[in-house]
């Protein structure tokens, strides 16, 4: 019992010291890829970007496993299985965490996906390659969108296959697995790739008007309860309550 106390604690310790040390990954633009650990691991278990690094999981995956463990130290047999998967979890679920910070810069992406489809077709049918329309596209347009792009360009010309480079940035990027997808099925089949970047910033366009209008929809019905909640008793206290209150000062008074 006494060494299961010194282990939870421990673990607790080396974990809220790694969750509040800067040991996320880089932000998109200063670095080629993700560590060389995070390749290593299957999918289901590799960190998105901005989310703890492999150590912090680790040590959290470690303490919320001792604690259980500490927990259920009575239970006999079934306390280690449970420990287990639910350090599994905790490792899962800190890898697919993002801050707020990738969150706003996600919702940035995905703003600026259709212009970046659009300019890199409008290159494309000016007569520059592809992997030669990213870098143009990435100086013009900037922000996290512009970081992205150049991420993908350092990649390639390091050596790194075009299409690998392009799984790379669907990978870090949700906004972009979509277009991702459809450019490598275009370079693999050897399809012209301006097309489908017209189409997918259409579609994309599209739904983005779609999500803004069900937003706005969402809007009105979400403010009918704070004025039900505030307008219906100052009704009733200003309106109804002196007129009731009149009648029955009349009837008994």
């Amino acid at each position: 019992m006494t060494w299961q106390v010194v282990l939870a604690a421990c673990c607790a310790g080396i974990a809220v010291f790694l969750v509040v040390a800067p040991n996320r990954y880089p932000a998109s633009g200063t670095a080629v890829g993700p560590p060389a650990p995070a390749r290593r691991l299957p999918v289901v278990l590799r960190a998105i970007e901005g989310a703890p690094s492999l150590v912090t999981r680790s040590a959290l995956a470690v303490t919320v496993a001792s604690v259980i463990l500490l927990a259920l130290a009575g239970v006999g047999g079934a306390g280690p299985p449970i420990a287990v998967v639910a350090g599994g979890v905790a490792f899962v679920a800190a890898g697919r965490s993002r801050p707020p910070a990738a969150r706003s810069r996600e919702a940035a992406l995905s703003a600026a996906l259709p212009p970046v489809c659009t300019l890199l077709a409008v290159c494309l049918e000016a007569g520059l390659p592809l992997r030669n329309a990213v870098p143009a596209v990435a100086e013009s347009l900037g922000g996290p969108a512009g970081a992205a792009l150049r991420r993908l360009d350092a990649a390639v010309r390091l050596g790194q296959p075009e299409a690998d480079a392009w799984r790379e940035l669907g990978d870090r990027h949700p906004a972009f697995e979509s277009l991702v997808a459809e450019l490598r099925h275009a370079l693999g089949n050897g399809v012209s790739v301006a097309p489908v970047l017209r189409r997918h910033a259409h579609d994309a366009q599209s739904a983005r008007h779609a999500a803004a209008e069900a937003r706005a929809r969402r809007a009105g019905v979400t403010t009918v309860l704070p004025l039900v909640v505030c307008f219906l008793p100052a009704f009733l206290v200003v309106g109804v309550v002196p007129i009731v209150g009149g009648v029955l000062g009349r009837l008994f008074g």
